[in-house]
């Protein structure tokens, strides 16, 4: 027995022509008695004009084929829109247009459908587009909706059958070219769109939907395919949907009627539901407290959205966040990540290692809509799992947008990591990844490295350059040696008890220092040697190859020597001329032979 025949599609939505027409006549017949009763407590005995089962069939099958304009405008597949039409039609097999107008419930459907079937849109996306719509009015309707469909989300379409029709033909068929069979496809495709308004989906599985439509558009092949697959016993059934098929896509609704309808429907509405009705404010009825529990749960909505403002980081430039979460990686694990009002600082310092990171962006130079509130004078102070994070951005290739969120789950702090992505059909997806972080006291401070005053400072040539060089000297020795002085040469080299190799560059550039940094530029360091003479460091190769990582998002490097000491290397990751700062700084311990 196959999956359809035992879903809820089957054994409760599917009916015989008699049965389908009883449950619409019962429906409306108690609907009509009911409002009688109301209109009698309110207005004292007024007779009122009902509508019938028939007229109630059309001016829902009139609202449903709104449903094809909307899917165009918002682009929407037509998966969705057959999930709207089905829920707008299941909802009317348990409720009276005179209980609930169908325009709310229709777009209440849609919708839902979009949710169903995977595809984000805001709710107020949704509603911006379509005048005279809220939030709440959409809000008002889907319990309700969801209540009445008895919470069955999945709808069976002819759509997946008809393809898999058309790809068992190519088989089958030989003979027939891809072009004919396309054109059929396609052509049958639009007949089970034109369908979608009647009732085909109430009295015959999808797959004789899509065979019926087959039939109709070249009913010479479907006989023939039939035949070859020994599909006898169908035969009967699949020309009865056929005929029903060409008749129902045929349909056509006369405007003038559907508008006395809905005139008529104003008259002969239930005054429980009416709002502005005495009975409606006294009855108390089960919709109102669904418009409360939906207020209050908008309203704590939000809140919580007000709450996440605290600390909410929205990343500009992704991809350049991107690259240098992933250079920060390589050094270590865990990040040190303070926030502050006019800065982002990244530090990281290894056990395992022997470079530190300490990065200070401006917030201009990569984030916006950025805010930090806290009682510690606006400073949070995080360690994060920079390798989490990163994982987490792996996600982000072609974001739209990354929001950085402080928040709590189960009492544990988070950093939610929400990734705006833009799909194929022009809508918005979201995926957001929840990392455990380390809320840090104000006491628990790291403090920037103390060095001398650099001996040489001198700006690298291109680090994917060095990073291709230095990749094969890893071979001969685990110690690199780097050399500078300040007449704009460089060298970068290992020794071997075998050999010695070294990559010679010459005219690069010394930058001039900066004299309100410096107290007193001629008893400089670098300005009193001799500008021939070369500073040395020897550093680990590991340690230079992970540091060499950052040539992903660095525009100009800047590397100082401290003889003895260190070498330390300013990591631009804006260009010069640009008025926001972003500087990595990278404390390299070095070799003392």
């Amino acid at each position: 027995m196959s999956a359809y025949e035992h879903s809820t599609q089957a054994t409760v939505w599917t009916f015989t022509v008699e049965a389908l027409q009883a449950q619409r006549t019962a429906v409306t017949n108690e609907a009509c008695e009911r409002i009688q009763r109301n209109f009698e407590q309110e207005q004292n005995n007024l007779t009122v004009s009902f509508l019938s089962a028939h007229e109630e069939w059309i001016l829902v099958g009139y609202y449903a084929m709104q449903m094809e304009g909307l899917s165009v405008y918002f682009e929407f597949s037509s998966q969705i829109k057959a999930t709207a039409v089905a829920y707008l039609k299941r909802f009317y097999l348990m409720h009276s247009v005179m209980d609930y107008h169908p325009k709310p419930i229709m777009l209440t459907c849609l919708f839902l459908a979009t949710k169903a079937c995977d595809h984000y849109i805001s709710l107020d996306q949704f509603v911006r587009s379509i005048p005279k719509v809220t939030s709440s009015l959409i809000l008002e309707h889907e319990f309700l909706v969801c209540r009445a469909l008895s919470w069955d989300f999945y709808v069976w379409h002819a759509y997946r059958p008809l393809h898999g029709f058309i790809l068992d033909m190519q088989t089958v068929l030989p003979e027939q070219s891809v072009q004919l069979l396309g054109r059929l496809h396609d052509e049958a495709k639009a007949l089970v769109s034109k369908t979608l308004w009647a009732d085909l989906l109430f009295l015959y599985s999808p797959s004789y939907i899509a065979l019926g439509c087959l039939m109709v558009v070249d009913e010479e092949m479907v006989r023939i395919y039939i035949q070859r697959k020994e599909m006898y016993q169908f035969f009967e059934k699949i020309e009865a949907v056929a005929k029903d098929v060409m008749s129902y896509s045929k349909i056509v609704f006369d405007v003038e009627e559907v508008k006395g309808i809905d005139k008529r429907l104003f008259y002969c509405s239930d005054p429980a539901k009416k709002k502005d009705s005495l009975l409606y404010v006294c009855s108390g009825v089960l919709e109102e407290l669904i418009v409360c529990r939906y207020a209050k749960r908008k309203a704590e909505e939000e809140a919580q959205q007000r709450a996440k403002k605290l600390a909410t980081v929205v990343v500009d430039k992704t991809e350049d966040f991107m690259c240098l979460v992933q250079s920060l990686e390589r050094v270590g694990r865990i990040c040190w990540l303070k926030l502050t009002p006019e800065t982002v600082h990244f530090v990281i310092v290894p056990d395992h290692t022997g470079t530190q990171v300490w990065a200070i962006l401006e917030v201009k130079s990569i984030f916006q809509d950025y805010l930090v509130q806290s009682n510690t004078n606006n400073i949070i102070n995080l360690e994060v799992p920079i390798d989490h994070l990163h994982k987490a951005l792996k996600s982000s290739v072609n974001a739209s947008e990354i929001v950085l969120r402080l928040t709590k789950h189960d009492h544990f702090p988070m950093l939610s990591c929400s990734i705006s992505l833009l799909g194929k059909s022009g809508g918005m997806s979201a995926v957001t990844h929840n990392i455990h972080v380390r809320v840090l006291s104000p006491l628990m401070q790291l403090f920037e490295p103390v060095v001398p005053e650099p001996d040489c400072h001198i700006i690298l040539p291109s680090l994917s350059q060095l990073r291709y060089i230095s990749e094969r000297f890893r071979a001969i020795s685990n110690k690199i040696f780097l050399k500078a002085n300040m007449s704009g040469e460089f060298q970068i080299g290992v020794v071997s008890d075998s050999c010695k190799i070294e990559t010679k560059f010459k005219d690069l550039i010394n930058p001039e220092l900066d004299p309100c940094a410096v107290k007193d530029i001629s008893k400089h360091p670098s300005q009193i040697r001799d500008k021939k003479a070369f500073v040395t460091v020897k550093v680990s190769v590991k340690d230079w190859l992970n540091l060499l990582q950052v040539h992903i998002v660095a525009k100009r490097v800047i590397a100082c020597f401290c003889e003895g000491h260190a070498l330390v290397l300013y990591v631009y990751i804006m260009e010069p001329e640009e008025e926001s700062s972003a500087v990595l700084t990278y404390y390299i311990s070095t070799y003392i032979e």
